[in-house]
């Protein structure tokens, strides 16, 4: 249903809506990326120093 309703807003967007939906999803993956980043610098935070291998 989703893949249904996303190849129709392509097929129905002109280019520069589509580039907006390139970008939005863009963004959205980055604010995941920090998150995830975040998630795994505190991870970090609560090993002692020697636990990490570079």
């Amino acid at each position: 249903m989703l893949n249904q309703s996303y190849s129709h807003t392509i097929a129905s967007s002109s280019p520069g809506e589509l580039w907006r939906h390139q970008v939005s999803k863009f963004q959205g993956y980055w604010r995941d990326l920090a998150r995830l980043n975040k998630q795994s610098l505190a991870w970090r935070d609560t090993m002692s120093p020697g636990d990490i291998k570079l």
